[in-house]
């Protein structure tokens, strides 16, 4: 076997498998069975009653030996959200292993064209989580890794249970009580989700991302819908909506004024990572009337 850049290419060993999982142990049950295989490799071993398949790859269900079906759906906001509390979001033993025997067989060939270092399409969600209501510009934005239809890695969209389904978020209060549903417009391969202006208040929010039967993208009021959660993205992080004065006033790290003989002094000091300040008004509110 060669081994190089985390990919495996043929012939296959016994020996070169045992290093790279780290077990000790060279029988083919333990090797296809190893929890140290990364589940999103494309090419893996997988479920399928043959002992010589071209494509077993896709596994007898045709979903990569990942298990995920029709029913993890939810059509309850509800239920998505407690899926976030479950093991690996609610689907329990992800990886669909071989158990051995004619209807599912171990095979080293199964690693021909396995990539260690593979990634999920989506690692992480709101690496910019603090938005300014008044903007027209909000996305949510992800960590994405690009997979490619002859690549490595599998895709969200290989999955039966997640084809024409749209990406996006149902976001909640701090209680949980839910607020909005938001979608991306397309259901290919797209993960940049729009935030629309003015659509929460100034606050601290919880966002639970999701596939979704229904396009959330203009329409944010809850319809009837069947939604899944994401096995390997966390549930529930925060993402803060500020005002426009926040935002302008975030970029001072100190505005303080003082009456210092007949004269109001006011000081703005700007922080070292501050965005450009333009057009910078005073305005004095008088206690009393000043006559």
């Amino acid at each position: 076997m060669a081994l190089a850049n985390g990919k495996i290419t043929a012939p296959v060993s016994v020996d070169d498998l045992k290093s790279l999982f780290g077990e000790g142990s060279g029988d083919l049950a333990t090797l296809c069975t190893s929890p140290k295989i990364n589940v999103w490799a494309k090419y893996k071993p997988t479920v399928f009653p043959s002992p010589f398949p071209d494509d077993w790859y896709k596994a007898k269900d045709g979903n990569y030996g990942i298990y995920i079906t029709v029913e993890n759906g939810k059509n309850n906001w509800k239920d998505l959200v407690a899926e976030y509390s479950k093991a690996n979001n609610g689907y329990g033993t992800l990886y669909n292993k071989p158990t051995g025997g004619a209807s599912s067989p171990f095979r080293l060939g199964d690693f021909r064209g396995y990539f260690h270092n593979a990634n999920p399409e989506v690692k992480d969600y709101l690496s910019t989580n603090v938005f300014i209501r008044e903007s027209d510009t909000n996305q949510i934005l992800t960590e994405h890794n690009i997979v490619s239809a002859d690549g490595l890695q599998i895709s969200y969209f290989d999955f039966a249970a997640f084809k024409d389904k749209y990406f996006g978020y149902i976001i909640t209060d701090k209680s949980k009580s839910t607020l909005m549903y938001i979608t991306t417009a397309s259901s290919v391969g797209t993960f940049v989700v729009p935030l629309p202006k003015n659509a929460l208040q100034v606050g601290d929010y919880l966002a639970f991302p999701m596939f979704c039967s229904f396009n959330y993208s203009s329409d944010h009021t809850l319809h009837q819908m069947t939604c899944y959660a994401i096995p390997n993205l966390a549930g529930g992080k925060q993402l803060s909506i500020i005002s426009q004065s926040q935002a302008v006033a975030s970029n001072f790290a100190q505005i303080t004024a003082e009456q210092k003989l007949g004269r109001i002094i006011v000081t703005l000091k700007m922080k070292d990572n501050a965005t450009t300040v333009k057009n910078v008004a005073v305005y004095c509110v008088y206690q009393t009337d000043p006559s």
